[in-house]
């Protein structure tokens, strides 16, 4: 049975995932774009796992800004499908994605979606702070701080709305 505990050392089941496919520039369609980056995704909505909506907002704020980016050094923290470091990567920054040590599957599928996109970044998780740390990066995609900003200004508005 999916999902049970044996004994005999199996490995768990494999997750159900599925690729998305996310366009930019030109009409940003899958017949007229510029750039396309394809994402692994756990359907089971892992919270690493999948592209959380403000990542498609800084992916497309990267793409709006590629000149900006291009040439930079970039680190993603929490990066988890890595969306927006992805198109940094790809108008050609050099781009550092981070999550935490603990997760495993989700560096494994980082280093997976890179490898499926065709770019070169490093995969990182470390602690930032050491000596070699934040400062050798330019710019920085706080994705999982946009996502709790996101979240928390949605709740205020639906509060004020009913009051």
């Amino acid at each position: 049975m999916e999902g049970a505990a044996s004994g005999d050392g199996a490995a768990p089941p494999a997750r159900m995932t599925t690729v998305s496919r996310h366009y930019f520039g030109g009409s940003a369609s899958e017949g007229h774009h510029d750039l396309r980056v394809d994402i692994v995704e756990n359907i089971q909505e892992d919270y690493g796992m999948f592209v959380w909506p403000c990542s498609i907002i800084l992916a497309e704020y990267v793409w709006q800004q590629r000149s900006r980016f291009s040439g930079s050094r970039v680190v993603e923290l929490g990066a988890g499908t890595s969306l927006p470091g992805l198109v940094a990567a790809k108008v050609g920054a050099h781009v550092t994605l981070t999550d935490i040590a603990q997760n495993t599957e989700v560096l494994n599928n980082i280093r997976r979606i890179c490898a499926l996109n065709k770019v070169n970044c490093t995969v990182w998780f470390q602690d930032l702070r050491g000596e070699t740390g934040m400062n050798r990066y330019s710019i920085c995609i706080l994705t999982l701080f946009l996502e709790l900003m996101c979240f928390t200004i949605q709740q205020i508005l639906t509060i004020s709305s009913q009051q």
